[in-house]
């Protein structure tokens, strides 16, 4: 029983300064929680971007030595041996 009442005190009270006047503090926890949220957002889509134009060079350089060796653009039958 006495857990019970404990939490109801607890809800309530947290209820009581959201009604009366701290939400100022949780806007600004908000405010800073979005902000990290945005950076780390950022900062994963320009991992992925950088992964995606080294894998892109990483193709292109391949194909210039392939070409370079004349084994570019690979024939039917080249592609048929690997299998």
């Amino acid at each position: 029983m006495l857990q019970c009442n404990d939490q109801n005190l607890m809800v309530t009270r947290a209820v009581a300064e959201t009604l009366i006047g701290n939400p100022s503090t949780e806007l600004e926890e908000d405010a800073s929680s979005t902000e990290v949220l945005k950076i780390k957002l950022e900062s994963d889509l320009l991992k992925k971007k950088a992964k995606r134009a080294e894998l892109r060079r990483r193709r292109l350089v391949r194909k210039r030595r392939l070409r370079k060796k004349g084994k570019w653009p690979p024939s039917k039958m080249a592609k048929l041996k690997n299998v």
